[in-house]
């Protein structure tokens, strides 16, 4: 066998390899694919470097970056000393131990492990975190749109921009939304600003225009909040809790650092009692199921309520 390898992406932009590698694969493009379909031209496919100095099929361990997208620099290191027999003998017999060749396999099974489905019960008529709908003859409502950290720092200045802005009946315009809908990178300034807003009895702007103090004080946390490097937080709590080794513990992970670095422990319970209070606005989260592209939405609101 001269391709064996066992490959694990820590992050998508940075994996690591381990195993045999095949040297003959070369670098496919528009002029010399691999041998099996196309006329093989050594010059335009190969480095010819390698293949002087190792087996074309060696042991080797190696780093893959993609920093953008088309592009994959690699950082190899391989065995070069004798042939494929040789490396048979090396597995058989040298460092590579039976037990190693074991733990390697076990280590590649882990890759394949995927976290424990959950079965929730459907609620019942007792469930508190169920506001009704908001009984009013004019609904407004925002929108957040996705893609990630921009997105929630630019739903931030948006919500900002909104408060600033004077109703045609009086106060701000944040003061007259009944609903901040959002999904993706926007969900987090909307979360964040549906839990964590000033309460109802605090008015958004001062009689002059300008934003009242506790509102100022809200729009520079909010955006210090949202311009925080989840990215590097979430490399690596996967890293030093041993998560990489399993990609789906990802969502684990994340789901911690927002609670520490953002949300902290709040729930729909919470938010249900602030939109009861009228400290908040009802909020509508859009998410889609991954295994069927579903919509799925989190919210207070009664599913009666959809057809607004």
């Amino acid at each position: 066998m001269r391709l064996v390898p066992f490959t694990q992406f820590l992050t998508p932009w940075v994996g690591v390899y381990l195993g045999k590698r095949d040297l003959t694969q070369g670098d496919p493009n528009e002029f010399a694919h691999d041998y099996r379909t196309q006329f093989l031209n050594l010059g335009l496919q190969y480095n010819l470097e390698p293949l002087r100095i190792v087996t074309y099929a060696p042991l080797g361990a190696g780093i893959v970056l993609v920093p953008v997208e088309g592009r994959e620099p690699s950082v190899d290191a391989m065995h070069k000393e004798g042939n494929m027999l040789r490396s048979r003998t090396i597995v058989q017999r040298g460092p590579w131990s039976k037990a190693s060749i074991v733990l390697l396999g076990a280590l590649a099974l882990t890759g394949c492990a995927s976290s424990l489905a959950v079965r929730v019960p459907k609620a019942g008529p007792d469930v508190t975190c169920i506001t009704p709908a908001p009984a009013h003859d004019v609904l407004v409502g925002v929108a957040l749109s996705g893609g990630g950290s921009r997105a929630a720092l630019f739903g931030a200045a948006g919500l900002e921009a909104l408060g600033r802005m004077r109703a045609p009946g009086g106060g701000s315009v944040l003061e007259q939304m009944t609903y901040l809908s959002s999904v993706s990178g926007g969900s987090v300034a909307a979360t964040y600003y549906a839990s964590q807003k000033p309460p109802r009895q605090t008015p958004v702007l001062t009689p002059e225009g300008a934003l009242m103090d506790d509102y100022q004080t809200f729009f520079i946390e909010i955006t210090e909040k949202m311009g925080q490097d989840f990215e590097s937080a979430l490399f690596w709590r996967q890293l030093l809790a041993f998560r990489w080794l399993n990609s789906s513990l990802a969502a684990r992970s994340l789901f911690e650092i927002m609670g520490e670095r953002l949300l902290g422990p709040t729930t729909f319970g919470d938010l249900a009692r602030r939109e009861v209070r009228g400290d908040s606005l009802r909020l509508i989260v859009n998410t889609t199921l991954y295994n069927s592209g579903r919509r799925f939405a989190l919210t207070t609101l009664p599913p009666d309520a959809s057809h607004l």
